[in-house]
This record gives structure tokens, sequence and C-alpha cells, in this order.
């Protein structure tokens, strides 16, 4: 059996993530190689470690190093090995991507706002449409990502609106799929609700592949 990486959870709240056991399976495959450990969604190497464990089977508990105020959905994990090679130095060999879902489990949901989002997977300069069904000339404040967009409903209870999945993220090179949980606030009220729907930001070469495909159907 070939080696492979798996968490004991692959989803947990903030605090879990502190604590996340990685389990190292059929290590003999990869003996002598460099293992790297990084959170490709705030860019951050978690750990580095030389493989010299004759067992074949390892754990390690890691911290993910997620900040409290992270505002995705998923964390997206690589794990880099690399193989020495004739000079003495290290050559990347594979990369196993390992997803972590957040858990935010203390919010409320809200049965008379719908919320629909098209398309819920963009590039990063594309255009998303917001669409807010519930009740007639009221106000719905959404936030994505820790940004706030106002929403107002019309007569018909509807409201629209529309924005650049640029004015989301802080930065021009996504390297990895981002995953915006979407939420939202009623004018009424002060509670903050989940409203189930997903921003996904992916890279170029994604997005591209996602769009041959559509052609295709």
């Amino acid at each position: 059996m070939d080696f492979n990486v798996k968490l004991s959870s692959n989803s947990g709240t903030v605090e879990d993530s502190k604590n996340t056991i990685f389990n190292f399976i059929n290590t003999e495959d990869i003996l002598g190689c460099k293992i790297t450990i990084k959170n490709i969604s705030n860019n951050t190497i978690l750990e580095s470690f030389i493989v010299d464990n004759l067992e074949n089977y390892f754990s390690k508990k890691i911290d993910l190093k997620i900040s409290d105020n992270f505002n995705q959905s998923e964390v997206t994990i690589f794990i880099e090995i690399e193989e020495k090679n004739d000079l003495g130095g290290y050559k990347l060999k594979n990369i196993i991507p390992i997803l972590y879902s957040i858990n935010y489990g203390n919010l409320l949901n809200n049965n008379e706002v719908k919320i629909s989002i098209n398309p819920s997977v963009v590039g990063i300069y594309d255009t998303i449409q917001i669409i807010v069904n519930t009740k007639k000339n009221n106000r719905i404040i959404l936030e994505i990502n820790g940004k706030k967009f106002t929403v107002m409903i019309n007569e018909q209870g509807i409201g629209s609106f529309h924005l650049k999945a640029r004015s989301i993220v802080d930065y021009d090179n996504i390297v990895s799929i981002n995953r915006f949980p979407l939420y939202f606030y009623c004018c009424d009220d002060k509670n903050k609700y989940i409203s189930g729907s997903f921003i996904n930001i992916v890279p170029d070469n994604i997005k591209k592949h996602i769009s041959n495909t559509e052609k295709k159907k």
C-alpha cells in the first residue's frame, strides 16, 4: 500500500483545530523523505521533518494555526513529500491535499430568509449575484469573509445584489479553493444567522476546468 495521511477528524471548531491528529500510514515507502505540512489557506508552514521512524505508522498532534477571526468554512492543508536528490538536496515527489471543515455550530438559522448565489463557484475577477427572498420592504445585511453588504428588499419580498469576487478577499493570488460561508443579519434583530450558502473562489486553472466541463454538458 502507498503512503497516506489521514486526520483523526476532518472537522471541528477553531479551538479543536489546535490539537489536530495527523496519522501517517505506510511510512516505510517514504523513509528518508522530507515532509512539510502547510496551511494553504493562510500560507503558513505548520511543521517540517525528515521521516526516520522505522515504524510503518505514526501520529503527530499539530496546530492548524487558524485564527479566531477566520471566516472560511474549510481550510486547505497540503502535505508535501520531498525525496533526496543526487546533490544532497530535496525534490518534490508528491502532494497530498486535505480539507478541514470548521464548525460554527453556535450560529442560528432563520427560515424566513432564503438566499441563493449564482454562480457559487467563481474566479477571483468574476461577478456574483446574490438573491434574497424574505419579508417585503425589509433590509438584510450579508456578511462574507468579515465584510458586510446591505440588500434592500422590495414590495415583492425580493432583493438582488451583485459583487465582484475580488471584493471578498484581500489578495489577488488564489492558490487554493477558498470556500466562504454566507451569514446574514435581519434589520429588526442583532442575531447573526447562517444561510447554508457558500461562495467558492477558485484559482484560474481550476476555474478553466470547470468552465470547459460545463461547455461539454
